[in-house]
């Protein structure tokens, strides 16, 4: 497997107007060196910039795994029987609550895999869910 340099590395190994790189006048040779500086300062702002972001992302997903575990309430039919549901509507019940949990599961998934866990597009929908009336 061969490595090429990259544009920008061959561009710098180059001479200057012509004139090898050794030939540089000391107002050129500053101007690089000052440029190479200030490159080197946004390297390190966008290193640190990249790290905070990693960090808020895993922050997030702790975040929601969290909330996730507390707002888990097992739901089996044997409670909902022994509270006063028929069989078949206590197994209707835990039906749609199991696949109502397997959606936000993999919604969640896709947020975090396409990066938008945490925005304004990532709302909790179960508040407008809870206003509809439902089915059964």
């Amino acid at each position: 497997m061969t490595f090429s340099a990259s544009p920008a590395a061959c561009a710098l190994s180059r001479p200057v107007s012509g004139k090898p790189v050794e030939a540089l006048s000391s107002k050129q040779a500053s101007l690089l060196v000052r440029q190479n500086r200030r490159l080197e300062e946004r390297l390190a702002a966008l290193t640190d910039h990249v790290a905070l972001l990693t960090e808020t992302g895993t922050r997030l997903d702790r975040a929601a795994t969290q909330l996730a575990r507390r707002s888990f309430r097992p739901l089996d039919e044997a409670r909902l029987i022994a509270a006063g549901f028929d069989p078949a509507t206590a197994a209707a019940l835990v039906k749609q609550r199991n696949q109502s949990g397997l959606k936000e599961l993999y919604l969640r998934n896709q947020a975090m895999r396409e990066g938008w866990l945490g925005t304004e597009k990532c709302k909790d929908p179960r508040p407008e869910l809870q206003q509809k009336p439902d089915a059964l």
